[in-house]
């Protein structure tokens, strides 16, 4: 699995695809990331689908039932913790400001931005 290549396209309404969509977060408080699903192309007429999209809008063919195993897309920063279990960063709530910090568990380093080890913000 690798990342998508745009979570930022728009939809379909003015003729442009959307490539990847948030379908959910995961990951214990201190370490969440997101989870995307892609396209899903019909077993049918071949056309390709939005992942909510729950029928072709082609031939109205349902969606397969693995489709939804088959197109789940894992950033690079998951796939490193789920394999590692620590990427050496971890989110911090601030016990004054409720805020998210991110505290480096090796270094001790701290700071507001979310790292880019981290992958991008959840959703």
């Amino acid at each position: 699995m690798t990342e998508p290549a745009s979570n930022k396209s728009t939809s379909g309404w003015d003729g442009l695809t959307v490539k990847a969509t948030p379908i959910g977060v995961v990951g214990d408080r201190g370490a969440t990331f997101t989870v995307y699903e892609t396209n899903w192309k019909c077993r049918s007429c071949s056309a390709e689908n939005q992942a909510r999209r729950q029928r072709c809008m082609r031939c109205k063919s349902p969606k397969p039932a693995d489709a939804d195993q088959e197109n789940v897309v894992q950033s690079a920063a998951l796939q490193k913790f789920l394999t590692t279990g620590s990427l050496g960063w971890r989110e911090v709530v601030h016990p004054e400001t409720s805020q998210i910090y991110y505290a480096n568990e090796e270094t001790g380093e701290t700071q507001w931005e979310r790292p880019a080890a981290l992958g991008p913000t959840p959703v």
